[in-house]
């Protein structure tokens, strides 16, 4: 588990905190990047002990699942209410 400091196209610093963690054979990875050092390093210390209560819980596999995309997270909704959002607001 580490943090990787980088530069953002803007030139402000971006920090990117990347959990690997393999048990019995099998790996689990994860990233996200922040704009604060301890913030990733904060990160870093929660998931990783989500994680691992997971395994140890025999949940691995909701860790592994795929996300979804927008289209099939609003496959379940009504046909009217997809996307409303999106919509400009009328007039």
């Amino acid at each position: 588990m580490q943090v990787r400091e980088r530069q953002r196209a803007d030139g402000t610093s971006a920090f990117l905190a990347q959990i690997d963690i393999v048990v019995k054979g099998e790996r689990f990875r994860e990233n996200r990047t922040f704009g604060k050092k301890r913030l990733a390093d904060i990160w870093i210390a929660k998931r990783s002990k989500e994680i691992r209560v997971l395994i140890d819980h025999g949940k691995a596999g909701q860790l592994k699942a795929k996300r979804r995309t927008l289209c099939q997270a609003a496959d379940g909704l009504d046909p009217a209410e997809r996307f409303l959002d999106l919509l400009p607001a009328p007039l």
